[in-house]
């Protein structure tokens, strides 16, 4: 019932029903109803569904997205001034043609017709207004449920016995003829786990540590690989001063790892902003039998979280072919 009392096409029927029989009690006399009553308020009703859609656009258009508060008021100057023109045409030539016979005239005079049609703009900019911010509450609860939610799926799929046997086992390996090496990975392997149990609580996190961080994942995933020579993690430009949502760039760099040749990988992986747009590249080879689900739980989260924190300021792109994948992805920070 929740969900259907939400729905927006429900909402404009409802609105324009209450406003029908609002402006039809207002029309009639309660001893003397007929069809001509009906018809007279569906007429009226032109101008002001012109009046309300319009303004919606308006509203949306330069008093949301942005932000330019003159250039509204200045289409709702010349939106109000169609409208009455609109309710002449209407009732001094429209409704002879439609209903012929009936000879229906305004009743009202050019203040009056003003004082209805400003009143449903400013009930129409208010309930937008209105919905709008019930609609960012909204998302704003599914983002945090969302943040949650990732969180627990990341320590599930990261911190996980296998991830941690197979990186400490592999450091093991290393500390009868290399300890100093050994040591090295175990810092990294501690700093990994330290930064996603304690430092991803947050919905923003600074970019630096978030590289940090994806640095010390692929130093780690390369102790699991046969051959490293073609394994290559690459920054540009200066991350200080930026925040990001945490873990959002980890699935499409823990993809090419997961998916790539085991035997002879070959992963490039390039992190670069420029002009305050952060770009990640990341491209692997695959085995012939190997095929990347794009639908997949990893890259689903990701494009929803994206959705959510960043909506339309990203842009990712995903090609796969016989032997290659490739992800691409922008974020406006």
């Amino acid at each position: 019932m929740n969900k259907f009392l939400k729905n927006n096409l429900f909402q404009q029927v409802l609105f324009w029903l209450l406003s029908f029989t609002i402006l039809f009690r207002l029309f009639t006399r309660e001893e003397d109803i007929g069809w001509i009553d009906i018809y007279y308020t569906g007429l009226f009703h032109l101008p002001l569904v012109f009046v309300v859609y319009v303004n919606y656009y308006l509203v949306n258009r330069f008093f949301i997205q942005q932000r330019k508060v003159i250039f509204y008021l200045l289409g709702l100057v010349v939106l109000l001034s169609i409208a009455i023109g609109f309710h002449y045409f209407t009732f001094n030539y429209l409704a002879d043609r439609i209903f012929q016979g009936y000879y229906f005239v305004s009743y009202y005079e050019i203040r009056e017709v003003l004082e209805f049609v400003i009143s449903y703009a400013i009930i129409s900019t208010l309930l937008f207004l209105s919905k709008n911010w019930f609609d960012l509450k909204e998302k704003q609860l599914a983002l945090e449920k969302e943040n949650h939610q990732v969180k627990l799926a990341t320590l599930k799929s990261q911190i996980n016995p296998h991830f941690l046997f197979n990186s400490l086992n592999n450091i093991y390996g290393l500390t009868a003829s290399e300890n100093k090496l050994s040591k090295n990975y175990l810092l990294k392997l501690s700093e990994a786990l330290r930064y996603m149990i304690y430092g991803t609580g947050e919905e923003m996190v600074l970019l630096e540590k978030e590289i940090k961080y994806l640095k010390n994942y692929v130093d780690l995933e390369i102790l699991r690989m046969d051959s490293t020579t073609d394994i290559q993690i690459h920054t540009r430009g200066n991350f200080s001063g930026y925040l990001i949502a945490p873990l959002i760039l980890l699935p499409l760099i823990e993809n090419c790892f997961k998916h790539c040749d085991r035997i002879d990988p070959k992963v490039n992986i390039e992190i670069s902003i420029e002009k305050d747009i952060l770009h990640l590249q990341v491209q692997n080879n695959k085995t012939n039998n190997t095929s990347i689900n794009k639908g997949g739980l990893g890259l689903v989260n990701l494009k929803n979280r994206l959705t959510l924190i960043y909506p339309n300021k990203h842009q990712l792109v995903i090609d796969e072919n016989a032997t290659n994948y490739k992800s691409s992805l922008q974020i406006n920070l």
